[in-house]
């Protein structure tokens, strides 16, 4: 049965369902109360965040994870989280206080002045739980260039990009040197260098704006 999970999980930890890696953890009475803050924030942003980057995964990245190209995976939580930006701000506008909330906390704790969008440390810190809300200034970043890009250059260098990996992906893992090559006549920079020196108080100063 596709739907079973394995026995004998642990209380938080990685694994595969169907060739695709799953962070599952074990929640209180295995549900959330409908009606709180926590509940309003995880079940319809988060739930938005996945099914995009679930369906990038899948379908433009054949099921890889973005760690296999780390210099692309601020490009799919940064389309996520911006996705999910646009749909509660339309959808639940009380949700955009504790995803606001949650970039600025992580973004206080950090004294880095830039942050390099292409670095494992970033998304998986030595030492760190491999949680996600752990590296929430990553993701507050990755938002803040894809939205960024997308006023300046238009909306639609994301699915030119989106396709532009597609193309070429053929069956093979796409590198770093794949996707800057691809992204940087689409938002005519040097996509490479953008990435890796995105400006903490730039991205404070948006996430402050939300």
């Amino acid at each position: 049965d596709r739907g079973v999970l394995p026995p004998g999980l642990r209380h938080s930890q990685w694994i595969g369902v169907d060739g695709v890696q799953c962070l599952v953890q074990e929640i209180k009475d295995r549900a959330l109360p409908l009606k709180s803050e926590l509940a309003d924030y995880m079940i319809f942003p988060l739930l938005v965040h996945e099914s995009v980057d679930m369906g990038i995964k899948e379908e433009i990245l054949g099921g890889r994870l973005t760690q296999d190209s780390i210099s692309s995976r601020w490009f799919v939580e940064g389309i996520a989280d911006f996705c999910a930006y646009m749909a509660v701000l339309r959808y639940q506008k009380k949700a955009v206080a504790r995803m606001k909330k949650a970039y600025l906390e992580l973004l206080g704790k950090s004294a880095a002045a830039t942050l390099d969008l292409a670095s494992e440390e970033l998304w998986w810190p030595k030492g760190g739980t491999g949680r996600p809300e752990d590296v929430i200034h990553a993701y507050a970043a990755a938002h803040y260039l894809v939205s960024s890009l997308s006023r300046e250059k238009g909306p639609q260098w994301i699915r030119r990009t989106l396709e532009g990996l597609k193309r070429e992906r053929k069956g093979s893992k796409t590198t770093s040197g794949d996707f800057c090559r691809i992204a940087r006549p689409i938002v005519d920079e040097d996509i490479g260098t953008l990435i890796r020196q995105v400006k903490a108080d730039d991205v404070r100063r948006f996430a402050e704006s939300l």
